[in-house]
């Protein structure tokens, strides 16, 4: 590790630990802007990652009454998302870019400008990345659906029906992580719907039934070749 990483693992072990709102109150924007010159930082992925994670626990902290540095924190959030050239970095920065949103947002319509850039990103037929970050992406999406469930239930349903194909994939998709990520949402949103609407069911609620049918007779499949192998 060197010198800036002990001191950015440092601060992210710290804050994580202990709230340091009052503390810290008269230098939080300037530390801050130091997290994020880390965070742009092109000298290590480690470095970038630690200082994602600090700049996490800072809106933990700081947050509640700093719209205006998160407006300008998501930009940066954003670019490292869509650039940086290392999945894990890209993941932790959409994790932070959604806490951020979350505890920093003006109002659900902020949320919903994150859950855009997330479908855009990453919930289109040519979407190339990482299971780790696609998982990400379906989690911080989820995340952000309670808040939009909260403000606007319709509006919640309209922007779920533009990536309901995205999360079937996702529940068709090898990786279990995924499958489990975008079966959360799935759950979420069925479960905010069904209190307004009695047995609500979605528009395209028999390929939901077509799809986890499916995925039960391959989980059972697998199981049968286990058991014979067994034998």
């Amino acid at each position: 590790m060197t010198t800036r990483e002990k001191a950015l693992a440092t601060i992210v072990r710290i804050m994580s630990l202990r709230y340091l709102g009052e503390e810290l109150s008269g230098s939080r924007i300037t530390l801050l802007e130091t997290l994020k010159k880390s965070a742009k930082s092109h000298k290590s992925d480690k470095e970038s990652m630690l200082a994602l994670l600090a700049i996490g626990q800072w809106f933990i902290n700081f947050g509640m009454e700093e719209s205006d540095e998160y407006a300008a924190t998501e930009t940066m959030l954003k670019t490292i998302v869509t650039d940086h050239k290392t999945g894990s970095v890209r993941a932790i920065a959409l994790n932070v870019l959604g806490i951020a949103n979350f505890i920093s947002g003006v109002d659900f319509n902020d949320a919903v400008d994150v859950m855009r850039f997330i479908s855009e990103k990453f919930f289109t037929s040519s979407t190339s990345a990482p299971i780790s970050l696609l998982r990400q992406a379906f989690e911080t999406y989820g995340f952000l659906l309670t808040v939009v469930i909260d403000g606007n239930l319709r509006l919640a349903e309209h922007a779920f029906d533009k990536v309901f194909k995205a999360h079937l994939d996702g529940l068709a998709a090898d990786s279990v992580d995924l499958r489990v990520a975008s079966a959360q949402n799935f759950a979420l949103m069925h479960e905010a719907l069904n209190k307004s609407t009695q047995d609500f069911e979605f528009d395209r609620q028999e390929e939901l039934v077509a799809t986890l049918q499916a995925i039960r007779q391959e989980s059972a499949k697998r199981h049968g070749k286990r058991d014979t192998q067994a034998q």
